[in-house]
């Protein structure tokens, strides 16, 4: 893997290269500009690796000592040039070193009419601030160049909404119908945000993610021909350290284009998990046709999806897109959709009526933790450490908290068949533990505890409602996976009947609806179909369950299920097992002639200004995490990725470098060119230049924040990595 990224991390490190050579050259040109003398011309810091000089040429380390030698052995200066071109050992930044001017310390103004310091204010303002305005020039040219070629981005409808959201719980504006819709639905093509063209979907997360709490946001949808708008107003996401609307961009029917040969491969084994495949599943591939039905919108894929039936098989065709030989076909079965509650506003857990799936092991990650464990594919997850029949959606959060109590090693408790399987997993740096897992919808057992869920709770369920859910559960929290010495009759009357799902033990398996006996969670929810009607103010469904508790024979409960939760389980319908191995729907931004290009280009580089300035100023507030920003390391990784995309990729991405270093280099803070600035601009209004021991104790102050910053990012970026 290290070797296949090191040509494009070798592209990034020719482009960033690129970008700090053009902020100095702004620097070097300024000077000479205005006839200041420039004895250094440097890419990176320390000592030079490789020098040059006209009339001395390439060395190996610096020309200064054979110059100077030289001068005072009397060769004439114009035989050789008076700045010297270096490249440093430690390539991250660079600078102009001009004569009369130290970094560090303010000196005295040499008598030389060359020097930096006999130059007047409005000339060292132009040599300080023409890096940046050379940044900004160059990212502007990199964005018009991009827009003339096209950039291909994910569309600006919405794919996905989640749950009590900002989104989900929108109201409409200027509609006066008190049934009017709430909140943005899947399909929904974003036109407007706050009556500006949308263009991508990138652009109403970045809306809300620089947004201030308390702030709102205008967004015209289409809908069915319709235009309707709504009124967000953006929430924190604790996890993702920013403010979000809760919605996610919609996908298409094509396999992702870009993919490394690893990715690809990781795409097939994924496929082969949950579908048995004839062919050669490739790049770009398009899903052409649904159990012999053509497909050609992913529209159409879901009308299809809604309409299956109670049989779940499907037959999946792909073919090429430019038409030629390639084809596939696959055999899959598809999944019951879930009702989503969102649990603490943390993560979104999904479930039958409160019944919750178990989660199940669908392969073993290469080099992962769970390679040296005793792991196979197909075991049911028991019990992680100390909980009990995780949920699919919580064992990620599960893991982490337990590797931030510093724990590398986690016991699992594993099924397997009737087997009870006992291992250890070592837990990774990014607490994951190397298991490709899925929900166990081939076995209806029922996970964790059932929630306490209903209708009227609008989809959001507290931790703690979570784990207070059943006394029953509560008692078992501390018993290993079966649990003896439990009242058959206790749990009978605890469960009889209710408004919401049933608490079974968690690990108990329902194997009858009524009369109907239950293979998988496809069965329950089939069968539950059939034994409610919606147009009834209650359902009564008779559930024959086999408790896990040993020595115990199955029980039948009886559950009474409310009108609007029956309501809530017709409207559920299927999905595909591998609906997420489809690309995002693309939408092309391209200008049709030169002039648009340098319109787009021009609002792309006022926007990524703004946007860089915001930031700063969210991250200072506390509405974006400082764990968000991103270091030298990070930018390297990221970098990588995008040059494996292309060069056009790679080119925006060195745009939008370019533009976040115009952006730091010009704040306000000493060493940086901001901070000489405001020096430049204090000398000019009190006519002389700042005391040369408060701009060492500035520059210090600067050194550290700067230093500070540097490390903190660093440091997150190397956690990042492991």
């Amino acid at each position: 893997m290290l070797m296949s990224n090191f040509p494009y991390f070798i592209m990034l490190a020719l482009g960033f290269g690129a970008v700090i050579f053009i902020h100095e050259l702004g620097h070097f040109l300024a000077a000479k500009a205005v006839g200041i003398r420039v004895d250094q011309f440097a890419i990176g810091f320390g000592n030079a690796a490789l020098a040059y000089r006209k009339g001395l040429g390439i060395r190996v380390g610096t020309t200064t000592p054979e110059y100077e030698k030289k001068l005072a052995a009397g060769v004439a200066p114009d035989s050789m040039s008076e700045t010297e071109y270096r490249l440093n050992w430690f390539p991250l930044g660079g600078y102009v070193k001009m004569f009369g001017q130290e970094d560090l310390v303010a000196t005295e103004a040499s008598n030389d009419p060359r020097s930096y310091m006999a130059k007047p204010v409005w000339a060292r303002m132009l040599v300080i601030s023409m890096g940046v305005i050379f940044n900004i020039i160059t990212a502007f040219i990199m964005f018009v160049a991009c827009f003339m070629h096209g950039m291909e981005y994910p569309a600006p409808r919405i794919g996905a909404v989640k749950p009590q959201s900002a989104a989900a719980i929108a109201p409409q504006i200027n509609n006066q119908d008190p049934n009017a819709p709430v909140g943005l639905q899947p399909g929904d093509l974003v036109t407007t945000l706050d009556g500006n063209p949308v263009r991508r979907f990138a652009d109403l997360q970045m809306a809300a993610a620089m947004s201030k709490p308390g702030d709102h946001l205008v967004v015209e949808v289409q809908r069915a021909g319709e235009l309707l708008t709504f009124q967000l107003e953006p929430q924190k996401n604790s996890v993702v350290g920013f403010m979000e609307i809760g919605v996610a961009p919609s996908q298409s029917i094509q396999l992702p284009k870009r993919m490394t040969d690893d990715e690809l491969e990781n795409l097939r084994d994924a496929m082969s998990d949950y579908a048995a495949i004839d062919g050669q599943i490739e790049r770009g591939m398009v899903l052409s046709s649904f159990n012999n039905v053509a497909v050609t919108s992913r529209i159409e894929l879901e009308n299809l999806i809604r309409n299956i039936g109670d049989d779940p098989t499907v037959d999946l065709g792909f073919s090429s897109p430019d038409q030629n030989d390639d084809h596939a076909s696959l055999t899959t079965t598809a999944n019951p959709q879930l009702v989503q509650s969102v649990i603490d506003d943390t993560y979104v857990l999904e479930h039958l009526l409160g019944l919750i799936p178990a989660i199940q092991v669908s392969d073993i990650t290469p080099g992962g933790g769970a390679e040296s464990a005793d792991v196979q594919a197909g075991d049911l997850i028991a019990q992680v450490d100390k909980v009990h029949w995780p949920a699919f959606e919580r064992l990620g959060f599960i893991l982490a908290e337990l590797l931030d109590q510093g724990k590398r090693e986690v016991s699992f408790v594993l099924l397997r068949g009737e087997e009870q399987i006992n291992t250890t997993i070592k837990l990774d740096r990014k607490g994951m533990i190397g298991i490709r897992m899925s929900k166990a919808f081939d076995h209806v057992v029922v996970a964790q505890r059932s929630i306490p869920w209903s209708a009227e709770m609008n989809d959001s369920v507290t931790m703690d409602q979570l784990d207070s859910s059943s006394n029953l559960a509560n008692a078992l929290d501390d018993s290993t996976v079966s649990t003896e010495n439990t009242s058959v009759h206790t749990l009978e009357k605890q469960w009889s009947g209710g408004a919401i799902a049933p608490a079974f033990p968690q690990g108990s398996s329902i194997v009858k609806v009524n009369d109907k006996e239950i293979l998988d969670w496809r069965d329950l929810r089939t069968s539950l179909l059939h034994a409610t009607n919606p147009n009834e103010p209650f359902s009564d469904v008779a559930l024959t369950v086999a408790l896990n508790i040993p020595d115990c024979p199955a029980e039948i409960i009886n559950w009474r299920i409310p009108q609007a939760e029956v309501k809530a389980l017709h409207d559920l319908k299927w999905q595909l097992p591998i609906a997420g191995v489809f690309d995002f729907e693309l939408t092309e931004i391209k200008a049709s002639n030169p002039l648009e290009a340098i319109d787009l280009g021009l609002n792309e580089t006022m926007s990524m200004l703004t946007t860089t300035y915001l930031t700063i100023d969210r991250v200072a507030r506390g509405s974006v995490d400082a764990k968000n920003l991103k270091g030298p390391v990070g930018i390297v990784q990221i970098g990588t990725q995008v040059s494996r995309m292309g060069f056009f990729q790679l080119l925006m991405f060195l745009a939008i470098i370019s533009v976040n270093l115009a952006v730091l280099n010009f704040l306000p803070i000493p060493i940086l060119d901001g901070g000489q600035f405001v020096f430049l601009m204090i000398e000019k209004i009190k006519g002389s230049p700042v005391a040369p021991a408060i701009q060492d104790l500035a520059t210090i102050a600067g050194l550290v924040m700067i230093g500070g910053l540097f490390l903190f990012v660093t440091f997150n970026d190397i956690v990042g990595l492991f």
